[in-house]
Formats: C-alpha cells, sequence, structure tokens
C-alpha cells in the first residue's frame, strides 16, 4: 500500500523518484493480501501485480528507508549498518497481522490513511524544507 501511494504522489512531480518495498520478514513473490488490494483499489490503484520482496534481495542503495515500525527500523540497521544515517521511523502498526480479523477493511484501511499523513509530511519537508507537525 505505502509503494501505490508514493508513486501516485511522486507521480505529480517533476523529477523521477523511485520507490520500492520491502519487508525484513517477507518471502518473496506473495500476492498483496486481499485486505490490501481492497483497500487501494478504492482510491483507484492496482496491486493485483505487486509482488512481495525480502529487504535481502534488493539494492540497498537508497536516499531514504522508511520504517513502518521501530522493530522494523532495527533489523534493517542489523542487516544493512550503512543505511543508518537515512533511515526514518514513522510508528505505523503494520495491518498484515490483522489480515484475518473481523476488523481487517477498517485497519488497512486506517493504515492507508496514516501512510498518507506521513508521506504528505516527509513531502513538504524534503520538498519544500517545511517541518509539519
Amino acid at each position: 500500500m505505502a509503494k501505490a501511494l508514493a508513486d501516485s504522489a511522486f507521480s505529480l512531480l517533476e523529477r523521477k523518484i523511485v520507490v520500492d518495498s520491502t519487508g525484513i520478514t517477507a518471502q518473496a513473490n506473495n500476492k498483496a493480501t486481499l485486505q490490501a488490494q481492497e483497500t487501494v483499489k478504492k482510491r483507484h490503484w492496482d496491486l493485483t501485480s505487486h509482488l512481495s520482496k525480502n529487504i535481502t534481495e534488493v539494492n540497498t542503495q537508497f536516499d531514504y528507508v522508511i520504517c513502518m515500525e521501530l522493530s522494523i527500523k532495527e533489523a534493517v540497521i542489523a542487516h544493512h549498518p550503512s543505511i543508518g544515517k537515512n533511515i526514518i521511523n514513522w510508528h505505523i502498526q503494520d495491518p498484515y497481522k490483522h489480515r484475518n480479523s473481523e476488523t481487517a477493511a477498517t485497519v488497512y484501511e486506517e493504515t492507508l490513511n496514516e501512510i498518507e499523513e506521513n508521506l504528505s509530511a516527509f513531502m513538504v519537508k524534503e520538498l519544500f524544507g517545511v517541518n509539519i507537525d
């Protein structure tokens, strides 16, 4: 969901920004959960071709690495210490843990909204040098 949102937001900019999405425990080539697909579909995005990747499978040359949880940030730094200076933690609970619960749809929607709020603030800070708190 985060990649779909970031791709959409950054597509409005004149400069090219590459966005990728990985997990620290993700098994490669799994499809996005049905809840994630349904959540982003409401915003006219498509995750049907999205396949999961583990962070060990991607190039780690990024300007920023944004983690949703502190435990993820710690694991990323442990695997790739060189990333440490440009890593950001947004403190957003991973909705995957709730994928089979009765509240899954609500949790996924709330998560996407939190990602959107954090991404908006990040873009304003990075593009215009203005902090939004």
